[in-house]
């Protein structure tokens, strides 16, 4: 199936008269197939017409720009489908990035009402594993007030970029990123935050003032906040939102339907993919990867031909149990498993 511009989803099966008895498994492709397709096509819908409404995107401000007598920016240094990051100088002479939200978003009420709970679920999160909010603002702008928020800068790249460069990494540096990623949903579950979005390109390694390589989690917008007053109105715009290869099972069902054993999951296949170089559950389509997901077993770590604790194994294929219950009960039960292996590969729990 084809929704355009070469995007293929699947391969829909037309069903004849004739009645047949489905399996589950092909019920749940069906209806997953289903869901992806009305997803796709609200989204398509909904970028459409926001492109119609604001032509051509701009943002009304340029580099060299005195923004609101405050931050003095730089340039554009990163971009994704709902934002847009500049480098900037605060008066103080500190460097910062401020993140835009694209104007072609301002037609759609849902997307700004979640670009601000982003800078809302940021001020309550204090971990130094968490990409820190500054400040908020807005530009006033004909198009209305489009919202930005000032954030801590970061030197570095992104676990994507690294990914790119290096098929795999050593397991002890993995170990090492993974604790400390395990610090910051540690403090962001208990504060019922679930990130829904963790993958390779929204964890960014930069440098601590030691020298030393610190993990930063970025990106949360697509977060949810477990409190029900606040995640209702949202709710269907994060429908359309997530990665389905880091996605797990009950949130390809549901993004609704969550807790942090979902970003565990999401962990344990980031974990699988730096350390083998592959995903646990690959496929060439969204249906083939979320038939997988639903169906089968993750690829054996040790099939990649790479050389791994036995312990470190066992622990990525916990996090990646079918069940959230068979999985580790929080962040923090998965470190203590973890911490061991960089004192004794041999050590398993």
């Amino acid at each position: 199936l084809r929704l355009g511009e070469g995007s293929a989803l699947g391969t829909l099966c037309v069903l004849d008269r004739q009645p047949r008895t489905l399996t589950a498994r092909q019920l749940d492709g069906l209806q997953m197939l289903a869901r992806h397709i009305v997803r796709e096509l609200r989204l398509r819908r909904d970028l459409a017409e926001a492109r119609r409404q604001v032509a051509p995107e701009r943002l009304p401000v340029q580099p060299g720009e005195l923004l609101q007598g405050r931050w003095r920016l730089v340039r554009p240094i990163g971009e994704g489908s709902v934002g847009v990051v500049f480098e900037a100088y605060e008066r103080s002479g500190a460097r910062v990035a401020l993140k835009f939200l694209r104007p072609a978003w301002m037609v759609h009420r849902l997307v700004v009402e979640r670009f601000v709970r982003e800078a809302r679920i940021l001020t309550r999160i204090s971990s130094p594993h968490v990409s820190r909010i500054l400040d908020v603002g807005n530009l006033p702008d004909a198009r209305g007030n489009i919202p930005f928020l000032v954030m801590e800068y970061l030197e570095g790249t992104d676990l994507e970029a690294v990914r790119r460069r290096s098929d795999r990494v050593p397991w002890p540096r993995v170990v090492a990123w993974a604790l400390d990623l395990c610090a910051a949903l540690t403090e962001i579950h208990a504060l019922d935050i679930v990130h829904r979005d963790l993958k390779p390109s929204n964890v960014f390694l930069s440098q601590g003032d030691d020298g030393t390589e610190v993990i930063k989690l970025v990106d949360f917008g697509i977060a949810k906040e477990t409190i029900p007053a606040s995640e209702e109105p949202l709710t269907e715009v994060d429908r359309l939102l997530g990665s389905v290869p880091y996605m797990s099972p009950e949130q390809l069902k549901s993004s609704r339907d969550v807790d942090a054993r979902s970003d565990l999951w999401s962990l344990g296949v980031l974990l699988h993919e730096l350390l083998t170089g592959q995903l646990p559950f690959p496929g060439e389509t969204v249906l083939a990867i979320c038939a997988t997901v639903l169906s089968r077993p993750p690829l054996p770590m040790r099939a990649s031909g790479v050389e791994l604790p036995a312990g470190l194994e066992s622990i990525v294929r916990r996090c990646l149990q079918r069940e959230p219950g068979e999985r580790y009960a929080s962040a923090q039960a998965l470190a203590e498993a973890l911490r061991p292996l960089l004192r004794d590969p041999r050590a398993a729990s």
